[in-house]
């Protein structure tokens, strides 16, 4: 990062250290959809702390070499709707909110992670998560938002039947289905 901001510092004012660590996170290397292509579920989890912590780094770096440029993330997030009324709905709607949305933007903004998360998160050599997190929750210029649509997520059906959704297809052992939301018009 040191080679770009002197590289780029002259004509670069506004800097995005990471776009879409969920994607990255979650589409690359938990369900194997995106490059590298991983299909490590839950235990892609690190890969979200050490994106996480190279931004952190990122900010440090950048408002070093050049204090007066606005600097931030841009990370996807999405509403969650349950899909039925039931505790189990429930529980896998926030469950899936807290993978896409909490899961980034808690440690960033807050400086934690979401409840039983950080014990998942491996820390940087010779230090804690909780060093880590001072380093993620560095105060930034800005917070980009890239929003899509929402998300309609319901209980795991028996025996781990999963729908392809939005064209992906999604192993069976998540602990929540995604559902097609209806009555709403759609793009390509």
């Amino acid at each position: 990062m040191d080679a770009v901001a002197a590289r780029l510092g002259d004509r670069v004012t506004r800097w995005i250290t990471i776009n879409e660590p969920a994607e990255i996170t979650l589409l690359g290397h938990a369900i194997g959809e995106h490059a590298p292509g991983h299909r490590l579920l839950f235990d892609a989890l690190p890969v979200a702390h050490h994106q996480l912590l190279a931004h952190g780094r990122a900010v440090e770096v950048l408002r070093a070499a050049n204090p007066d440029h606005e600097i931030g993330i841009a990370a996807s997030h999405t509403p969650v709707w349950t899909a039925g009324d039931g505790d189990d709905d429930r529980a896998a709607a926030d469950l899936y909110d807290t993978l896409m949305n909490r899961l980034f933007a808690d440690p960033i903004l807050t400086g934690r992670y979401p409840d039983g998360f950080a014990e998942a998160m491996p820390a940087a050599p010779g230090g804690s998560v909780a060093d880590d997190l001072k380093v993620i929750s560095a105060p930034l210029d800005f917070y980009g938002v890239n929003y899509y649509n929402p998300t309609l997520v319901g209980a795991p059906r028996p025996g781990g039947r999963q729908d392809p959704y939005a064209g992906v297809e999604l192993p069976p052992d998540l602990p929540f289905t995604l559902h097609d939301i209806e009555g709403y018009p759609l793009t390509a």
